[in-house]
């Protein structure tokens, strides 16, 4: 058990030193959410699976990662065309030539509001209609100077936004809060990514709803904790107990359920835990760590929804 247990807390303790530092810098930066075609008029299925191979080398190259999906989230979208395939005679051997325009289109899905949009002309040629559309499609630069600029005019433009829209978004998430309806408070406050100024303003207000979250939800996880100590599970049950705010209602119980898990545990175990708690008694490492926990919960909110984007919705010429 003792071995067991120690794994489980370094494991645990390495994610929480490293990911709650973190997270708060990396996780919430300026992300997309990219919706590709299913079919497309005179493209097979690989053809079609190698152009959205491409256009996700693209998106990644271009410094956005993750889904990017959110309420209010800001979309890729292509608009594939294939204007024509000629067949010219080479002497020996019939020659066919290509020509693909794949028009990368940036918009804001609510209200359908384009920011930006690049077209891209690709050409092919070979002996048969597919070998020239397969090479038109391998001349697909995913890394170019037209696109970075394109990606860095995007940025910029999103960011233009959220400077814009700042008050309202903080007004919805107030609004939302005296509703309790903290996940979805959580996940509109964090549409704004931590590179906008306006994030600084919304953090205390996270923190804030955080704590009254905490107080609605911490019966809850005292109840899961003392139902892993039951079980002789206790590095289970400090695993959950870890996650009750200090300045919870439950705060009080929570450590007399530690301490009888310490009675369990080596003493080593115990001055790791209680090392763990002291990492987090100054204000900042606390913030950072209830920010990092309406995150989580912002996260599990857009997983719970059904996604309701699809290709054919957003078809806009």
């Amino acid at each position: 058990m003792s071995k067991k247990f120690t794994l489980l807390f370094f494991v645990f303790v390495s994610l929480l030193n490293f990911g709650f530092t973190q997270s708060a810098q990396t996780e919430n930066k300026i992300k997309l959410y990219t919706i590709t075609p299913e079919n497309i008029d005179n493209l097979d299925n690989s053809q079609l699976s190698r152009i959205n191979s491409k256009f996700s080398d693209i998106i990644t190259q271009s410094g956005y990662s993750g889904d990017g999906l959110t309420n209010n989230p800001f979309v890729v979208y292509p608009k594939i065309l294939v204007n024509e395939v000629k067949e010219s005679d080479g002497g020996m051997f019939r020659i066919f030539s290509a020509s693909i325009d794949i028009t990368i289109v940036v918009l804001q899905y609510n209200t359908k509001t384009i920011f930006k949009s690049i077209t891209l002309e690709l050409k092919g040629s070979g002996d048969s209609k597919r070998l020239a559309i397969d090479n038109a499609i391998r001349s697909m630069k995913t890394n170019s100077n037209e696109l970075n600029s394109f990606f860095v005019d995007v940025r910029k433009k999103i960011i233009d936004y959220f400077v814009a829209n700042c008050d309202n978004i903080i007004k919805k998430g107030e609004l939302l809060i005296s509703q309790k309806n903290y996940p979805e408070a959580f996940s509109t406050y964090f549409t704004i990514p931590s590179e906008v100024a306006c994030f600084e303003k919304v953090s205390p207000l996270i923190v804030s709803a955080f704590k009254q979250y905490q107080n609605s939800k911490c019966l809850e996880l005292l109840q899961n904790a003392k139902a892993r100590f039951g079980s002789r599970d206790f590095a289970g049950a400090l695993s959950i107990l870890s996650k009750i705010d200090p300045e919870s209602k439950c705060n009080a119980e929570a450590n007399k359920l530690i301490n009888e898990c310490f009675k369990n545990v080596s003493e080593e175990e115990s001055r790791n835990f209680e090392f763990l708690k002291e990492a987090y008694r100054t204000e900042k490492n606390l913030e950072g760590r209830r920010i990092d926990a309406a995150r989580d919960i912002s996260i599990e909110y857009y997983r719970s929804r059904p996604s309701v984007i699809n290709y054919n919705s957003l078809i806009l010429f």
